[in-house]
């Protein structure tokens, strides 16, 4: 990924930065992002196991300094790292 490049991930984020992420924790960050928040939800989509999730998560957690995919979120929106697209939040159908 091109860290000076957005990128489309989910239905409302899009990722701004992603410099110092492997690109197995950028796969996991964006199934988050799409509102896949279990770890046999995200496991399934990589085809990987639920424990190889919870590695991934905890190397991701420690480079932000938080402790749930909650705080995650929060630190990704907060430093810019992901934006989210309000306008697909509050459309109307």
């Amino acid at each position: 990924m091109n860290p000076g490049r957005n990128y489309r991930i989910g239905e409302l984020a899009m990722v701004v930065s992603m410099q110092g992420f492997t690109d197995k924790e950028k796969e996991i960050i964006n199934c988050i992002c799409e509102k896949k928040f279990k770890d046999r939800e995200i496991a399934k989509e990589l085809f990987i196991s639920k424990g190889t999730v919870r590695t991934h998560l905890l190397n991701i957690y420690s480079k932000l300094s938080v402790e749930s995919k909650i705080d995650l979120v929060y630190e990704l929106f907060s430093n810019n790292i992901i934006e989210i697209d309000f306008k697909k939040e509050f459309k109307r159908g």
